[in-house]
């Protein structure tokens, strides 16, 4: 495809590719499940922490803490702070995510998925 050596580090033909990494596919596809799921309350733009939109799982095991259930409304949660996701369509919240994703290092990520 881009006739490149065969050790060619992942990393780098992401980047060259524009593609999502695993990690940031994980996220993406967590936020567009939350996003599906989630009825939209123009009354919540009026709280005092507005990025707060979505109920937030207690997680008491470290496995929890990496599975959907446990992780997603973290997730979504700091997507929204930084991405303002809440009253998107879902093509506009895929668009906003995958655009931010894309500048986005593996720290970041990493960062991204900590509870």
């Amino acid at each position: 495809m881009l006739f490149k050596p065969f050790r060619y580090p992942t990393s780098l033909l992401y980047e060259e590719c524009q593609v999502l990494t695993v990690r940031q596919l994980f996220v993406l596809q967590t936020v567009m499940r939350k996003h599906l799921s989630l009825p939209y309350n123009p009354s919540s733009q009026e709280k005092r922490q507005r990025h707060r939109v979505c109920p937030t799982q207690r997680c008491r095991t470290a496995l929890a803490k990496r599975h959907f259930y446990g992780i997603g409304g973290h997730i979504y949660n700091k997507i929204n702070k930084i991405c303002h996701i809440y009253a998107a369509t879902r093509r506009e919240c895929k668009r906003k995510v995958v655009d931010w994703l894309k500048t986005q290092n593996y720290e970041d990520i990493d960062n991204l998925l900590k509870i």
